[in-house]
């Protein structure tokens, strides 16, 4: 028998603009905490195989706290004799050979001894692993950036693991994208079907990354997809069994459903809550004393937050106007920004119950209450797609200036 740990989507040194610095560095600690757990589970689990599909990383260019931290974890896999097998995912693969010259930092470990990593762009690339007269080959496929939305990536290839089909060895193959059964709304990477999955390889197991919730498939003839899911919550409204991972045991004496068995571990995660409020339940002032409804907000997410959880408060119903004047939105995020992990404030649906205004698309469009905030909330969007320091510099300065001949004005 030999056992494998598959995961997928760790993300590690995503970048949240909205957090302080000091909440930013506890936030990047959960997600290396949802590798570290998988990577734990398999030295305990005494795993041969430690699968990785995709997106390890949340960029190319991740910081060197996080690559040495990768590091020293496969450094403790490959001491208790753990073969680390990995792809690249569309997040930590480089689009272009100008970026980093189309090198992934996967790549350094693989160069290191420390894992196979399946860096080849438009191949499958594949390597066998042995363990006590079982044999697994394992084969990955990484993204390739250029692919058209909607793509399949294997429409033009074929890849065989076991041509002769020898029952002693089993197949997997590692893929990063989606499944035409089970696309994420508003993606528009590469989709897999199931005829290719099934008809261009011989893998009795394939373990696919990208999708966050996990779930498997059966693709007949006693062969399956799994998706493992991500490793920790990226976003609200994820599913409940997010974060996660999967062991597999194959078993090469087995028949048809035996050969392969699947067990999905649940990890924790950085606690998250989400709580709704009606505009019905709200107390309002009648001297129009915004006090009331802003120390109920921050109560109505203290009861259900504390110092580590990220937290979403939506608002939700038909408004007054002079109700809405009593909504100190801002001073509500503020309160809790400095008490809680992280807040965000939901108010796409909070309506005001009269003609159209200025005010009521602000309070559709969230807490940008002025001209000015609004640039600094486009200014901090900007510095959310770069991890270079001297661009968000630039964009910083740019920012000090826009505002400076904006008041001056």
């Amino acid at each position: 028998m030999i056992r494998i740990i598959a995961t997928a989507d760790n993300h590690l040194s995503r970048y949240y603009d909205r957090l302080a610095p000091r909440k930013l560095l506890q936030r990047r600690q959960y997600l290396r905490d949802g590798f570290s757990a998988a990577v734990e589970d398999a030295i305990a689990w005494q795993a041969q195989i430690f699968c990785i599909c995709g997106d390890l990383f949340d960029s190319p260019d991740p910081r060197n706290v996080d690559r040495d931290f990768v590091a020293q974890s496969l450094a403790r896999l490959r001491e208790h004799d753990v073969q680390i097998c990995a792809i690249g995912g569309n997040h930590d693969t480089p689009h272009q050979v100008t970026e980093h010259e189309g090198m992934a930092p996967a790549t350094l470990y693989q160069h290191l001894g420390a894992m196979h990593y399946f860096g080849a762009i438009g191949s499958i690339v594949s390597t066998e692993i042995e363990w006590e007269g079982a044999r697994v080959v394992v084969g990955g496929l990484t993204t390739d950036p250029n692919m058209p939305p909607g793509g399949d990536p294997l429409q033009h290839l074929h890849w065989r693991g076991n041509p002769t089909g020898d029952p002693a060895i089993g197949v997997l193959l590692l893929l990063h994208g989606q499944y035409e059964a089970y696309k994420m709304p508003g993606t528009n990477g590469p989709v897999f079907t199931r005829a290719t999955l099934h008809d261009h390889t011989d893998a009795e197991l394939i373990v696919m990354g990208d999708i966050h919730s996990a779930k498997t498939f059966d693709l007949g003839d006693h062969r399956h997809l799994i998706i493992p899911g991500s490793t920790e919550r990226m976003t609200f409204g994820e599913h409940p069994d997010v974060p996660g991972f999967y062991r597999i045991e194959f078993h090469p004496a087995a028949t048809g459903a035996q050969r392969w068995t699947m067990h999905r571990q649940q990890l924790r995660g950085q606690p998250r809550a989400e709580i709704t409020v009606r505009v019905a339940d709200l107390p309002f002032s009648d001297n129009d004393d915004a006090r009331v409804t802003t120390e109920y907000l921050i109560q109505c997410v203290l009861q259900e937050s504390d110092a580590t959880t990220l937290a979403r408060l939506a608002l939700r119903g038909s408004i007054t106007r002079e109700h809405y004047h009593q909504l100190d939105l801002r001073a509500v995020a503020d309160h809790l920004n400095q008490r809680i992990g992280a807040f965000t404030l939901d108010t796409s649906g909070l309506v005001v119950d009269d003609a159209w205004s200025g005010e009521q698309e602000m309070a559709l469009r969230g807490v940008r209450l002025s001209q000015s905030e609004e640039l600094i909330e486009v200014a901090r969007e900007m510095q959310a797609t770069t991890d270079d320091p001297a661009e968000q510099a630039i964009i910083e300065s740019a920012l000090q200036k826009i505002l400076s001949e904006y008041h001056d004005a």
